[in-house]
């Protein structure tokens, strides 16, 4: 039987350095993901980011603000979470709550996290830049440092809908 997950991490000043090399078939993919805009409801924290960084009108700007996406915020550390294929949806959710668990752990020692969701919109990019086998599937990546705060997205908060929207309660 396979491991639950596999964390293959990149330590260093510059974790984004394997990825902002990218040569040969993959090169043009690379750049198009700069331009790559996701429909998910599950990117308004990514568009709140991007608003909080540069004007709507500002394609520039608003590009750069997503290839920070893909340089893991120059955080010192990076980590791309990853779990083997022929794990079930069961095994995804164990390792949603070890990630949560780990996402809890650091921040209670004061460091901040940014789960980097768009890496999955591009595996063959990253699993030819970080040599990451086949057999395993690529959930996330994750990016691990001191939070700046003079960042403008690091003062964003944004509020929680009510749990009622979220969670039906029964009464037996």
């Amino acid at each position: 039987m396979p491991q639950l997950s596999q964390f293959p991490i990149l330590f260093g000043h510059s974790p984004c350095a394997a990825m902002s090399r990218v040569e040969g078939p993959h090169a043009a993919a690379y750049g198009e993901a700069a331009g790559h805009q996701r429909r998910s409801p599950l990117q308004r924290r990514e568009r709140q980011v991007s608003a909080v960084a540069c004007a709507r009108e500002d394609k520039a700007g608003h590009t750069a603000a997503v290839l920070r996406n893909w340089e893991f915020f120059r955080a010192p550390l990076a980590a791309i979470v990853c779990m083997h294929k022929v794990l079930g949806p069961a095994d995804a959710l164990s390792v949603g709550m070890f990630l949560q668990t780990l996402l809890l752990a650091l921040t209670s020692r004061g460091l901040g996290t940014c789960c980097e969701v768009s890496i999955t919109g591009y595996p063959e990019i990253v699993r030819a830049q970080l040599a990451i086998p086949a057999e395993l599937s690529i959930l996330c990546g994750l990016a691990i440092g001191y939070p700046d705060p003079d960042f403008a997205a690091n003062k964003l908060h944004v509020g929680r809908e009510p749990i009622g929207k979220n969670v039906v309660f029964l009464d037996t």
